[in-house]
């Protein structure tokens, strides 16, 4: 209730926003610091001469033409013009659901000139379905079901649900579970040791191809493999052939493989892709892109903070 709730929240943080200064408005502030006193100085000059040196009725003359160079040197648009100009979108691009955190987020938006783009979540629904299953072992397909759901139980991976969903309820119990950033899980079973995820097991993946592989494997051999399709975001490919016409480049991040990478990059227009990236990776990628002008980061997970950190501008 009260301050608490969302609404207040978006007011406060708009209201932050509209608080703070934007670099040009420093700027601004700092040349009127100077050229208050200088047009001050001016116009009493304007005075003296004219009061001295001017046409008959002195006074009147050189009260108006002092009074005319401090109306026209008035620096107050100078001050005003950068802050109501920060009132005004902050304002506006709140009723289009966009909050800035600060002034300054908002003076380097406007000169981005590399978008870096998360996929998953951001770029497509962020809900895949398991669209794909291979078994390879000689175990039925409830055993491996019953292993895969027991070790995604305890991940907090984005396919997670995918995989529950498709291999159903297990009550086997996982010991020495494992998360491997980048690639999986790691747990065992009934004394065996299961890898699951992006470890690499997989030599043939065309059967595949386009879609994220996630295998099961006891160390030697791949028991099994699932693919995972995730659709394309409605307004995804808008989005991107928007900032492409205002020649912006795009660029899609992700740390899926190279097929799932590129057919999402064909969909949606982007110009280009890289996959495979680990999330420490992703902040790296960032920098490069950093060094050939403002570059903003669009991401939604844990995993991209750095990422977004990096970034001039992180979204």
């Amino acid at each position: 209730v009260g301050a608490d709730t969302v609404l207040s929240q978006i007011a406060a943080m708009v209201a932050r926003a509209q608080a703070t200064k934007a670099p040009v408005q420093q700027l601004s502030d700092k040349i009127a610091r100077y050229f208050v006193p200088a047009v001050m100085i001016i116009a009493i000059w304007t005075f003296a001469i004219w009061r001295s040196l001017g046409p008959a009725p002195q006074l009147a003359h050189a009260l108006v033409t002092a009074v005319s160079v401090l109306i026209i040197a008035c620096p107050c648009a100078l001050g005003l013009a950068t802050p109501v100009a920060v009132m005004a979108a902050t304002g506006k691009a709140a009723s289009l659901g966009i909050l800035y955190k600060d002034a300054e987020s908002l003076q380097k938006t406007g000169k981005v000139k590399t978008v870096l783009l998360d996929k998953t979540a951001t770029i497509t629904e962020g809900a895949p379905k398991v669209t794909d299953f291979v078994n390879f072992s000689s175990e039925g397909n409830s055993k491996i079901f019953s292993v895969v759901s027991a070790l995604e139980k305890e991940s907090n991976h984005p396919l997670k649900n995918a995989i529950t969903e498709f291999c159903g309820e297990s009550e086997e119990t996982v010991k020495n579970f494992e998360y491997v950033v980048g690639k999986g899980i790691i747990g065992e079973i009934d004394d065996k040791k299961y890898y699951l995820g992006n470890f690499k097991t997989l030599k043939n993946e065309k059967e595949f191809e386009g879609k994220t592989v996630i295998t099961l494997s006891d160390g030697v051999d791949v028991l099994a493999a699932f693919g995972i399709a995730d659709t394309i975001k409605e307004g995804s490919v808008l989005a991107i052939s928007e900032l492409n016409r205002a020649d912006i480049y795009t660029v899609m991040i992700t740390g899926d493989n190279q097929s799932a990478a590129k057919r999402v990059a064909e969909e949606t227009g982007i110009k280009e892709y890289r996959a495979e990236v680990l999330p420490e990776g992703k902040a790296k990628e960032v920098e490069k892109y950093k060094e050939k002008g403002l570059t903003a980061f669009v991401g939604d997970g844990i995993n991209d903070i750095p990422a977004l950190k990096t970034a001039n501008v992180g979204v």
